[in-house]
């Protein structure tokens, strides 16, 4: 460890400690801080400012006035914030005087060649956080102010610990001489050793069919009714989870089966308590519905009980729609008739495809006054067939007429066919109605 000898005081902090001997609270000392630091400085102290190479600033964990112009103040530290390591050379206390008073550089101290060494810290590989390497380490500042005007400030030696100080401990062999430091079996008792080498036996009785009592301890089982505070064998706990299980079914024997089974509602006997609640009383239930059947067989027996409800159900024009198809309206019905001439082509409704239209047509009878034939017996044989015929909507309509003997035709005229089969055809005309239908 480093070996510092004492404070010696700044003129900034003797004048402080001056300051603070008229009793009043705003010339109090107050020590704020305690600087670490690695610089090497042999000049006077009474003109240092601050510390020559900070490193490390402590805080005070604790201060105590012992009222008789003495006072501890306590500092702990650690490295777990220390990034870089130094070597531990120099240290500062710094003060001020009353609540608002400015810092100063209270007093100084070096340890020059006898420094020691404050590694860094590290980073924890689980919680990512820095981490100390070594344990805290605790010194205590005792300032002595007499009547006279001198002042003393050192370091308590009792509590500054560090690293080497505890390596150098925990190596001295008589330093956990009656501490207990390893614990083994001696046959039938354990045997503590001491870190002086010394053993103390300790008996420890076991069951005859006990061999090893580093990995086992026994017990007398007892009865399933005992309620008492002894020990609870193996055994004993195996008879009262088997009693508490029962005759319970495979499937619900543990207590998550258990919870499972109950929906995983810790208020399960509320959540029932309120759904029995919520149904409908069987009393009022049958009431009702005897109610509603007395209303029903009344009102089935009133012959017009129906009348009402048919009427409207028929005015509804989409009310068969499924027993009947497609219902269709006035407006999507269409029909047009008229005359067409031989060759002539059947028009379609207005609004309509012919393939939403059928159609049919027959011959106009004829004005007998503009239409003549003449036919002749005796000698002659003459044949007349009508004609009415559609391809499409393209009609051909007229008359077919073959005779035997020469002769000639003329519209309007004579028809002569002479000594031999002729044919002739005359054109006419039909009459023709389309009906167009959307559906």
């Amino acid at each position: 460890m480093a070996n510092f000898p004492s404070f010696t005081f700044t003129a900034a902090g003797r004048a402080a400690i001056t300051r603070s001997l008229s009793g009043k609270d705003v010339d109090r000392l107050i020590i704020t801080k305690c600087v670490l630091g690695d610089g090497v400085y042999s000049g006077g102290i009474e003109i240092l400012k601050a510390v020559t190479s900070p490193k490390m600033t402590v805080t005070v964990s604790e201060y105590t006035d012992n009222g008789d112009g003495t006072s501890v103040t306590r500092f702990v530290y650690d490295n777990a914030s220390l990034d870089v390591g130094f070597t531990h050379r120099e240290m500062g206390i710094y003060a001020k005087n009353g609540d608002s008073g400015a810092e100063l550089l209270l007093c100084y101290s070096n340890a020059g060649n006898q420094y020691s060494y404050i590694k860094a810290g590290t980073i924890d590989s689980v919680t990512k956080q820095r981490k100390a390497t070594i344990p805290p380490q605790t010194f205590k500042f005792v300032l002595a102010t007499g009547g006279s005007g001198s002042v003393d400030a050192v370091i308590d030696p009792k509590g500054y610990v560090d690293i080497e100080m505890l390596e150098e401990h925990n190596a001295d062999p008589a330093a956990h001489g009656d501490k207990l430091v390893n614990l083994t079996t001696n046959g039938n008792s354990l045997r503590a050793v001491k870190g002086d080498g010394t053993n103390v036996d300790v008996v420890v009785p076991y069951a005859a069919n006990a061999t090893n009592a580093t990995n086992a301890s026994y017990t007398t089982t007892q009865a399933a009714t005992d309620k008492s505070t002894k020990i609870a064998s193996t055994a004993f706990v195996q008879t009262a989870v088997a009693n508490l299980v029962s005759s319970a079914p495979e499937t619900l024997d543990t207590l998550n089966e258990l919870a499972n089974a109950l929906g995983n509602d810790p208020k399960f006997a509320t959540t029932v308590s309120t759904q029995i609640g919520q149904k409908a009383n069987k009393t009022d239930v049958d009431s009702q519905i005897q109610k509603v059947t007395t209303e029903l067989v009344a009102h089935n027996s009133d012959e017009h009980a129906h009348t009402a409800i048919l009427n409207a159900h028929n005015a509804d024009v989409n009310a068969h729609s499924v027993a009947f198809g497609t219902v269709l309206k006035k407006s999507d019905i269409t029909v047009i008739t008229g005359e067409v001439a031989n060759g002539g082509t059947i028009p379609l409704p207005d609004g309509f495809l012919e393939s939403e239209c059928k159609w049919f047509a027959g011959i106009k009878h004829s004005n007998v006054n503009e239409w003549r034939i003449d036919v002749e017996e005796g000698s002659r044989s003459n044949l007349l067939a009508p004609i009415c015929t559609l391809n499409g909507r393209v009609v051909t309509v007229g008359t077919q007429v073959a005779g035997l003997d020469g002769g000639s035709y003329t519209e309007n005229g004579p028809l002569n066919f002479g000594n031999a089969w002729a044919r002739a055809f005359i054109p006419g005309t039909a009459w023709y109605m389309c009906i167009g239908i959307h559906r």
